[in-house]
């Protein structure tokens, strides 16, 4: 009855095999979203560690920022194994990491910015 009802849909050219097997991608859009689940997924993360972060900036917690750092990150590593290697739902996991992608050629970025605007003394031989 399901299979009926998904045909009946538009989706003509799916054959009952591959319904079967329970893929969990059928069509592009369902990877474009799983896709931006995970990098729309990755800034929430990362803006609520950094708020986090900030309450264990305070004064009698601060020896141990490092190791909630290597904990978030830890986490974060984790969710990205997860999701690409033991969930079927492997674009949310390609997404988290394009998110890490993003922010690590924005940081490059700025420092070949900011390395071009350094001034640089005129050395004459």
């Amino acid at each position: 009855m399901e299979n009926e009802e998904f045909k009946d849909k538009g989706n003509d050219n799916i054959t009952e095999e591959v319904i079967k097997k329970d893929v969990p991608y059928i069509t592009k859009g369902q990877k474009v979203t799983d896709f931006l689940i995970g990098f729309f997924g990755g800034i929430l993360y990362s803006i609520a560690m950094t708020f986090t972060l900030g309450i264990f900036t305070q004064p009698p917690i601060v020896d141990y920022v490092g190791v909630f750092l290597a904990a978030v990150f830890l986490v974060y590593v984790g969710l990205i194994v997860y999701f690409i290697g033991f969930n079927k739902r492997k674009y949310i996991g390609i997404g988290l990491l394009g998110f890490v992608i993003l922010i690590l050629v924005m940081f490059g970025g700025c420092f070949f910015i900011a390395n071009s605007m350094l001034v640089r003394p005129n050395v004459t031989p």
